[in-house]
């Protein structure tokens, strides 16, 4: 499967997440991310380091074992779409149609997330790590 990963899963990865660091790790599914979600990490970073006890640079360490398995989308890939995706989000966060917009690029089959920002658009489906974990036993 194709799967575009909000920042959300890749923090709560960092932050000891088991079920979200085996899906991500498990080489089964093509994960996407729009390249800016890494900025978007890195505004945690010092409250993630404080709750796993981490040093900066470990990290940055972890990020980057993580982004192995994630593809990152250049905003010039995906930019023809944003306007299709920003009518979709409507008045929600306005960087989650960034997430949208690479689902349509590479015709991804889900968005995984746990935002409920998600839930009024129909460009794309959408599935929370329980719905993913869910959908994979079967």
């Amino acid at each position: 499967m194709i799967i575009v990963v909000d920042a959300n899963i890749i923090i709560a990865a960092l932050l000891g997440s088991r079920g979200k660091i085996v899906i991500l790790t498990s080489y089964n599914h093509l994960f996407y991310a729009p390249s800016f979600a890494v900025d978007e990490i890195k505004k945690y970073k010092q409250d993630i380091c404080a709750k796993m006890n981490w040093t900066f640079e470990e990290f940055n360490i972890y990020l980057e074992a993580l982004l192995v398995f994630i593809t990152l989308l250049d905003h010039q890939g995906y930019e023809r779409y944003l306007e299709k995706s920003s009518s979709a989000i409507k008045q929600r966060d306005v960087k989650d149609a960034d997430y949208i917009a690479c689902a349509l690029l590479i015709s991804a089959d889900f968005i995984w997330t746990e935002d409920k920002d998600f839930s009024d658009q129909k460009l794309v489906s959408v599935r929370t790590t329980a719905q993913f974990i869910d959908e994979n036993k079967q």
